[in-house]
C-alpha cells in the first residue's frame, strides 16, 4: 500500500450513549492531522482535536489487496469463491476450473484452496503453452508428502507432459519441475512448512527458473512446455497433490521481468484487522469541560501494528487497501468515530 497513495479523511462522531454531551450529537465532524500506512503499520495522527482523556480501542478493517493485472495473462485464479465447485478465471479467459476434492479456506487474499494430498485437485483442462511462459503464485506447506511428489500444477495423466512441484521425490522434496518419462530436476529450494511463500516458475527457449519471494533461486538447462491442466495432482499416475494452501495462481503467456516478478512477490495481502486492541489515549485537559465545549486535546498519534500479512509499501492498490477505521469510545461517553468512505 503506498502511504502516498493514503490521505487523511473525515472521521464522523456517530450516535450518543445516555450521558449525552450537553445536547443533541449528530454528525459531529473530526478530520485527522493524518492517516498514514507503512510497512505493518497504520498512524492516526489526530494533534489539536477535543476528544475525551480515556483509553481507546482501535479497529481497522479493509479488504485484501489485490495482485496487478500485468500484460500477457494467460489464466488468472484468485481462488476467492470461498464456496460452491466452480473456480472463476479473473483474467477474463474463460478458464474457468471445478473443484475435485480440494475445499475453500482463507487464505492471504481472501480465500484460497485447500489440498489434502493424494488426487485432490481443480480441473482446468486449458492446454499447452510452449515457452515463454510464467506461473506465479503463493503456497502454504502444510506437511511433508513423504515418498511421493507433491504437484501444484500438473498433466491429466502423470505419464507425459511438465509438472511443476512443490516437493520433488527424487530431489529431496525440493521444489522442481517435471517432464514425465524424460527429467526430474530440482532448483535447490525446499518450501518451509507453515509458511507462506511465493512462487514464480519461468519457462524460456533453454531454460526454466524458479523464483521464490521475488529473488532468482535456481534453473534448469532446458525447455519445458506447460501443462494447464491441473490445480494439485493429475488425474491418474503415482502423484500426490500437495498438502498444504494455494492462493493467487496467475499463468502468463510470456515470461515476466524479475522486476515484475519482485513485484508481485511485495504484494502480500491487505489490512487485515486489529481487534481487541486497547490503547491509551494521552490527550490534555479533560472533557467535557464543563460549559458544553471540548476542552482537551490529543497531544500524541496511534501506532497500530496490523495482525497479518500487508502489502509493501511500494505497492499502490488503489480502493483495494484500507477501507475502514473505527475508533471506540468507551461506553461512558457513549460515542463512536467511523471513518468515512476511502
Amino acid at each position: 500500500l503506498n502511504p502516498g497513495s493514503v490521505s487523511a479523511s473525515t472521521v464522523a462522531l456517530v450516535g450518543r450513549g445516555p450521558d449525552a454531551l450537553f445536547g443533541t450529537l449528530d454528525d459531529v465532524l473530526v478530520s485527522p492531522a493524518s492517516l498514514t500506512v507503512a510497512g505493518g503499520d497504520v498512524t492516526i495522527g489526530l494533534a489539536g482535536q477535543t476528544l475525551p482523556d480515556d483509553v481507546y480501542r482501535v479497529r481497522l478493517s479493509g479488504s485484501p489487496a489485490v495482485p496487478a493485472a500485468l500484460p500477457g495473462r494467460f489464466a488468472h485464479w484468485s481462488l476467492n469463491e470461498g464456496i460452491g465447485t466452480a473456480v472463476g478465471d479473473s483474467s477474463c479467459n474463460s478458464r474457468t476450473g471445478s473443484l475435485n476434492g480440494a475445499a475453500w479456506t482463507t487464505g492471504l487474499f481472501g480465500n484460497a484452496l485447500f489440498f489434502n494430498g493424494g488426487a485432490t485437485r481443480v480441473d482446468i483442462d486449458a492446454g499447452i503453452l510452449v515457452p515463454e511462459w510464467t506461473v506465479t503464485l503463493w503456497v502454504h506447506r502444510s506437511a511433508d508428502v513423504t515418498g511421493i511428489a507433491a504437484s501444484l500444477l500438473d498433466c491429466p495423466a502423470a505419464t507425459t507432459g511438465t509438472s511443476l512441484r512443490l516437493e520433488q521425490v527424487n530431489a529431496g522434496d525440493q521444489v522442481g519441475i517435471t517432464e514425465y518419462t524424460v527429467v526430474d530436476h530440482g532448483f535447490g529450494y525446499v518450501a518451509p512448512v507453515n509458511t507462506w511463500v511465493h512462487l514464480a516458475f519461468t519457462g524460456e527457449a533453454a531454460a526454466a527458473r524458479l523464483y521464490v519471494n521475488g529473488s532468482l533461486t535456481g534453473s534448469a538447462s532446458r525447455a519445458f512446455d506447460l501443462h494447464v491442466d491441473k490445480l494439485g495432482s493429475a488425474t491418474t499416475g503415482r502423484t500426490h497433490s500437495i498438502v498444504g494452501l494455494m492462493d493467487e495462481i496467475q499463468v502468463y503467456g510470456r515470461v515476466l521481468t524479475a522486476g515484475e516478478i519482485a513485484g508481485l512477490a511485495a504484494l502480500t495481502g491487505g489490512i487485515r484487522s486489529v481487534s481487541n486492541g486497547v490503547l491509551d489515549g494521552e490527550f490534555s485537559g479533560s472533557f467535557p469541560s464543563g460549559n458544553g465545549a471540548g476542552g482537551g486535546d490529543f497531544v500524541a498519534s496511534f501506532t497500530v501494528s496490523v495482525a497479518g500479512p500487508t502489502a509493501a509499501a511500494d505497492i499502490s492498490v488503489g480502493g483495494c487497501g484500507l477501507l475502514g477505521l473505527e475508533i471506540l469510545i468507551p461506553a461512558v461517553f457513549g460515542l463512536a468515530l467511523r471513518r468515512r468512505g476511502r
